[in-house]
């Protein structure tokens, strides 16, 4: 029976049972301490081969001739997703001719919010790397007790767990790194997309690939498994994995739509996640063309400065308007989580040339017009700079 630990020295046992698409968890309290506990797996998983489907899975998701002969950066939290994927990746790289598990370099960011259980998390991915032979890299945050940071949300979070990702990433030569967003993930992602207004670049959720910095790609292997699934599996193979209690704190919006919101909804709309995934699948495919569309319109309407855009006006439609904004955003290297669907529309309609009111935009970028462009310019001093440049 595997072991699930909760903060401090107490964790919890879980044997995931799955019941026609409900998933319930027995929960049993034991010492954290106690190294010799006594585990044996449910014999109805041992049955159905769930890690064996799993592997399968896996492996067609992201084939490993794909990253033959180069190093591989795994996040992994300590989480039943992340440690799910740590051991579905090193067990597929062992079985592969083309790849070595030697090159496979686990990553853990250490947030350091929740005091020894935060270190305890540390301390279980450090020796679950090591039990498979792999090299264990981590980083802890360093703040003060009181420091403001420690009141940062999810967004500033994922900032920094990305920012060491890349550190990995450059320090030991690997162009790719592996994070462990399921299924379910993706679910929440589109529900907090949808409540705080998106077009369908926003419906079709996260990719199973992105970019990470100027040179790396950030993988989703598991993107398309769910998460009970995972933990099924976990208990099939025997394997532990920590379970954070912050997790249940709904001041978080992902916390609040995972624990309340998605559980009410389920009791109206029995087939809601399913039908929250196949409209992600038939979204992502509009959201292809979209963005095809949105890359020709950049590349014969844009002027890129260093400080600046020029946007020739005209008309262009509101879903590839924002994807190219998007695109604009990410090469200019300004935030664009504070846009909302207001500055989307202002801008849109200054493009448009449905208005030429001079405003401001998050990221003390300023937007103003000319009878025949669009001007959007960053209004932040660069580093050593004594003035700010006008428009």
């Amino acid at each position: 029976m595997a072991t699930a630990c909760l903060k401090g020295e107490a964790c919890v046992t879980v044997k995931w049972i799955a019941m026609e698409n409900q998933h319930r968890a027995t929960n049993r309290a034991v010492d954290h301490r106690d190294t010799s506990l006594s585990r044996t797996s449910d014999p109805r998983y041992t049955l159905a081969k769930i890690w064996t489907k799993l592997l399968s899975a896996t492996a067609a998701a992201m084939p490993t001739a794909q990253f033959a002969n180069m190093p591989l950066v795994l996040g992994v939290s300590g989480g039943a997703d992340s440690v799910a994927m740590l051991r579905l990746v090193a067990e597929l790289w062992t079985q592969a001719a083309e790849t070595d598990p030697r090159q496979l370099v686990v990553a853990h960011y250490n947030h350091a919010v929740r005091g020894a259980a935060a270190d305890g998390d540390e301390a279980f991915t450090a020796n679950l790397a090591k039990s498979l032979s792999l090299e264990f890299r981590s980083e802890k945050a360093e703040y003060h007790v009181d420091s403001p940071a420690r009141s940062h949300g999810e967004a500033a979070f994922r900032d920094a767990r990305y920012r060491f990702f890349e550190s990995v990433l450059s320090a030991t030569g690997a162009r790719a790194a592996f994070v462990a967003h399921t299924a379910d993930d993706n679910i929440e992602t589109v529900l907090h997309q949808l409540f705080r207004g998106t077009g369908p670049t926003g419906l079709a959720g996260m990719k199973p690939q992105r970019t990470l910095g100027p040179e790396c790609v950030l993988y989703r292997p598991l993107l398309a498994m769910r998460r009970a699934d995972l933990r099924a599996g976990l208990v099939e193979i025997d394997q532990d994995w920590r379970e954070d209690a912050s997790n249940n704190d709904v001041q978080y919006q992902r916390n609040w739509l995972r624990g309340e919101l998605m559980p009410l909804i389920r009791t109206r709309y029995p087939q809601a996640d399913a039908a929250i995934l196949r409209t992600i699948e038939t979204q992502a495919d509009g959201v292809t063309a979209i963005n095809h569309a949105a890359k020709f319109w950049i590349d014969t309407n844009v002027h890129f400065g260093a400080n600046q855009v020029t946007i020739q006006r005209g008309e262009i439609t509101s879903a590839i308007f924002a994807a190219a904004l998007n695109r604009v955003w990410d090469k200019q290297g300004w935030p664009r989580g504070d846009l909302s669907a207001t500055h989307l529309r202002n801008l849109h309609a200054t493009v448009t040339k449905q208005t030429d009111q001079a405003f401001m935009l998050p990221g003390e970028l300023r937007c103003a017009s000319e009878p025949a462009l669009v001007i959007v310019q960053c209004l932040a001093l660069p580093s050593g700079t004594n003035a700010i440049p006008q428009i």
